[in-house]
């Protein structure tokens, strides 16, 4: 049974994405920076350079940290936006060393699973995938543990495959689209995509808990 329409999702988050556009523009352009962050050795020391290894392992494990932190408060973002709270930019710093750990162990389990699904079969690899999509988002929204947030998010999608599918196509429309806006478009486009995602999210798990 369909809980949830890939379109409306879509629109709401075209909504959103209007209106907090700033805030997004923010945090594309902090995963911007991060992005950049391991070249810094090469571009200050050169490429190749004992100076430059040197210099990479020691900002490597306080990185890996920070990336960390940065991906669970960029999907805790668009769930408080869907719930209609105030989020903030400052949301995005996550401190919860708890939470961090189920999220990596979630994410770590459920991407090794899609994967087995890849190998064995193609088609399988990619209803799994659609399958645990929500690991992350129960993990910081319900603060599940990794099996257990594996075990909701697939209760969630039961019957909801194709409307999945339905949306995952809808946001590549919308960013190519975004794309050949002069790529200027993509400030609304992929805020688009990642609210939508969010409120299937909360749809999902509101009807599956019914």
């Amino acid at each position: 049974m369909k809980s949830f329409s890939a379109t409306e999702a879509i629109k709401f988050g075209w909504g959103v994405a209007k209106s907090r556009w700033q805030l997004f523009l923010t945090l594309g352009c902090l995963n911007v920076v991060l992005s950049l962050v391991p070249y810094l050795p090469d571009w200050i020391f050169g490429e190749a350079t004992t100076q430059a290894d040197i210099a990479y392992l020691v900002i490597f494990i306080p990185l890996v940290v920070v990336n960390l932190i940065i991906s669970v408060g960029m999907m805790k973002i668009p769930i408080m936006l869907v719930d209609g709270k105030d989020a903030k930019f400052s949301d995005v710093w996550v401190t919860n060393w708890k939470l961090l750990v189920k999220f990596l162990f979630g994410t770590a389990l459920s991407g090794l699973i899609v994967l087995g699904g890849l190998i064995l079969l193609i088609i399988p690899g990619i209803i799994f995938a659609m399958k645990l999509m929500f690991v992350p988002y129960f993990i910081i929204d319900k603060n599940l543990g990794a099996v257990d947030a594996i075990k909701a998010s697939w209760k969630a999608t039961k019957g909801n495959l194709m409307e999945l599918f339905l949306l995952g196509a809808l946001c590549m429309l919308v960013v190519i689209v975004g794309a050949l806006a002069l790529l200027i478009g993509l400030v609304w486009a992929i805020p688009t995509t990642i609210i939508a995602s969010a409120y299937a999210y909360r749809k999902l798990s509101v009807s599956s808990q019914a």
